[in-house]
């Protein structure tokens, strides 16, 4: 018997993930993407590559935009969809249904002394409610820790089988007791999870007096460690802004929430009848709160809804209650959490764009959009931000080989996108820390850019592993409360190289000011050059002249000259007559044009007297060169 337990068609699941549609689709991609470096390579920066760099860049301001849109919009008009502290403490013990609360468990003994703690302390009454801590069979460290706690009877342990398991994964366990639970409603709670006491409460209220179609309630995650080291700060101002603000935004304007991972409460009768969770997905989360979305349609079907639905209203809402969970303290812990995150948003979207018009119309254009931004765009952006920030080192330390890919407009752009996009985030994560009055966290964010080159790393992670490893569950560790002495200790790592990081900028910046009006042609070959030189702005200056006709290309000249940097140059002209002369130098970027003849553009040169093949020391040319700041001409 295979032991997946899989209740949805295999073309809802992540199990076939490569599909030959989805093979097909990427194949195209792929394919666009070589085409275009081949014309960048063949012919230099042409249009398809200089369309497809503003194209990457107005994705990426668009998506902070709307980001930012969000936030404006819940600081202006956020919607506590919950009931208030009184009606909670009115509201009588005998109209409550039975709750249950589903808790999957590996490899969690530290933490299980306060999970147990916590679900004790919920208010709730014992005889309706049931608890399940759902433990893998070969999980024997969990199981013997569970043995030595005294736990109550609503409390019960689940043992999975896996003996023919083809995954292990936290959906697959929730599934395997889902069509045992005889609660009305359900929740799922993590090992590390401290929910607030009326949480359930809350939650029942808000699907009491909400309308019927709602059938999922999220509440809000924080840290309870966020003062352990940077990241754990960076975590908090990061869930401070996605929970407190963004999901709001999107449940006011009836767009797709992308649920968390643990607090989400669900009406039993409906995820059963939609499948449960797919098994495969490694973000279950995500692509079950899409996928509820995209059913919104078609709930009127559902038993418990009685009325006839006359248009698509919002299936799921955000209340307001708080779930205490422990951020990741430790980095590679951190970027195997996050890699499996990333990589589950890409396989939900993978998913739900199997039939990409089918998606549009169930989603809506607006909802499909959010779809493609919270999914596949997160990934994008993540590996824009690599090439946006490379593009920025190389202006910070003049990597001029840099111009050889981006002409200066583009360099440009990226590095103006990078600065104006990074402000606005940062901005979004210091207001929110800001708001809730968490002064040293916003101190903190202040410095979020270099927490999401973390997230570029852990996306290149899960990019590989989307490949080679699609359905592997990285395990993240919890080690239970943090005690004062370990924050302190834990902090200073990263401290460390926070102001490493700050203070070797803060030299390359000085150093690229200074070097910023030096632009140096000797030789006298050159020295019109250095006449004409003019810088165009901070990021570089340009030198554009001509060498006259009679003037020596000479040995002796070229030896005053030494460009070193990596590529090929490879160029033809004919100076005096029906005669060729070919030549070919590696290096960095040189763009020759010549009256009359075909301009070659490749992607570097380095000029020196070896390097020089063939050369007639009397040839005399006419054209123009033209040379960027910062490259290295030297005697």
């Amino acid at each position: 018997m295979q032991t997946d337990f899989l209740f949805l068609k295999d073309e809802l699941s992540a199990k076939n993930l490569w599909q030959s549609s989805t093979n097909l689709i990427a194949l195209t991609v792929l394919a666009g993407i070589a085409a275009t470096a081949y014309l960048a390579y063949r012919y230099g920066i042409a249009g398809p590559a200089f369309a497809l760099s503003l194209t990457a860049a107005g994705f990426y301001l668009g998506a902070i935009l709307f980001r930012f849109l969000l936030f404006a919009f819940s600081l202006i008009q956020i919607r506590k969809n919950s009931a208030a502290k009184s009606i909670v403490q009115q509201c009588s013990d005998k109209e409550l249904p039975v709750y249950t609360v589903l808790v999957p468990l590996r490899h969690e003994v530290k933490a299980l002394p306060g999970l147990i703690e916590a679900l004790n302390n919920l208010d709730w009454p014992e005889d309706r409610l049931e608890i399940f801590f759902l433990v893998d069979d070969d999980d024997d460290i969990t199981q013997d820790a569970l043995k030595k706690h005294v736990l109550p009877r609503h409390i019960q342990v689940m043992i999975i089988p896996t003996a023919d398991a083809l995954i292990r994964s936290k959906p697959r366990v929730l599934n395997a007791i889902l069509f045992q639970v005889s609660g009305e409603f359900l929740t799922i709670y993590d090992a590390e999870d401290r929910p607030e006491q009326d949480q359930l409460k809350k939650a029942y209220l808000t699907f009491r007096d909400s309308p019927e179609e709602i059938v999922c309630v999220q509440a809000r995650l924080d840290y309870y460690n966020e003062r352990q080291n940077i990241l754990t700060r960076w975590f908090t101002a990061e869930y401070a802004s996605w929970f407190g603000y963004t999901l709001p935004a999107l449940d006011c304007l009836g767009l797709p929430i992308p649920l968390g991972g643990t607090s989400n409460h669900l009406r039993v009768e409906f995820l059963q009848k939609i499948g449960g969770w797919d098994s495969y997905n490694v973000t279950e989360d995500c692509e079950l709160g899409m996928r509820i979305y995209r059913m919104r349609g078609r709930m009127k079907i559902m038993s418990y809804l009685p009325h006839k639905q006359e248009e698509k209203g919002r299936p799921i809402r955000v209340f307001d209650s708080v779930t205490y969970e422990e951020a990741t303290s430790q980095l590679k812990n951190w970027i195997r959490q996050r890699s499996r995150w990333i990589k589950g948003f890409l396989q939900t979207f993978i998913v739900h764009t199997r039939n990409p018009l089918k998606a549009v119309r169930e989603f809506g254009v607006c909802g499909f959009a959010v779809f493609i931004f919270f999914t596949g765009g997160t990934a994008v952006i993540h590996l824009m931000n690599i090439v946006f920030w490379t593009l920025s080192i190389a202006w910070l330390f003049n990597w001029n080989f840099i111009y050889a890919f981006f002409p200066p407009a583009l360099h440009q752009i990226h590095v103006f996108t990078l600065i104006f996009g990074n402000a606005f985030f940062v901005l979004i994560h210091v207001l929110s820390a800001l708001i809730e009055k968490r002064f040293l966290t916003a101190l903190f964010a202040l410095f979020i850019p270099l927490y999401w080159l973390l997230m570029a790393i852990a996306c290149l992670k899960a990019i590989w592993q989307l490949i080679f490893k699609p359905h592997f569950w990285e395990k993240t560790m919890h080690f239970g409360e943090i005690k004062k002495q370990e924050e302190v200790k834990n902090g200073m790592a990263v401290k460390k190289i926070l102001i490493i990081v700050i203070v070797t900028l803060a030299l390359a910046v000085c150093k690229n000011s200074a070097d910023a009006a030096n632009v140096s042609f000797p030789g006298s070959v050159w020295s019109e050059l250095k006449t004409q030189a003019s810088p165009l702005n901070n990021y570089g200056a340009m030198a554009e002249g001509v060498v006259e006709q009679g003037a020596e290309l000479s040995d002796a000249s070229l030896g005053k000259l030494r460009i070193n940097f990596f590529g090929e140059l490879k160029y033809s002209f004919s100076p005096n007559g029906p005669t060729w002369y070919n030549y070919t130098a590696p290096g960095i970027g040189i763009r020759l044009e010549y009256p009359g003849q075909k301009s070659f553009v490749r992607f570097g040169f380095k000029i020196s007297q070896e390097n020089w093949q063939d050369h007639d020391s009397n040839t005399a040319a006419t054209g123009f060169i033209t040379v960027y700041r910062g490259w290295n001409l030297s005697k």
